[in-house]
């Protein structure tokens, strides 16, 4: 951080610390959640809703039936992670002077 006339800036490695925290909080919240509460294929759409059409059909190609989502979840994380971190980016990179 910084100060300029009395007030603190945050660097802005913060808000992309920050936001990789809440992917993958979020992301493994979701997939606690569906012991809980929700149906697998909830979550998966969820979850797949993030992914272009491309990675969208390799990342379903690569599951399981839906009675091992442990296992369906480990494999589609990646692709998730990726699509998510990458829209974080864009996000910071396109707000960095504010």
């Amino acid at each position: 951080m910084r100060r300029e006339a009395h007030k603190w800036c945050r660097h802005p490695l913060a808000y992309l610390t920050e936001a990789a925290d809440d992917i993958c909080y979020a992301t493994i919240d979701l997939e606690d959640a569906v012991e809980l509460m929700f149906k697998a294929r909830e979550a998966y759409d969820l979850l797949f809703s993030v992914l272009k059409d491309d990675v969208l059909k390799t990342a379903k190609a690569m599951m399981v039936s839906d009675s091992a989502h442990r296992v369906n979840f480990a494999r589609i994380r990646g692709f998730v992670f990726n699509a998510l971190i990458n829209g974080a980016i864009d996000a910071f990179m396109n707000n960095y002077e504010t």
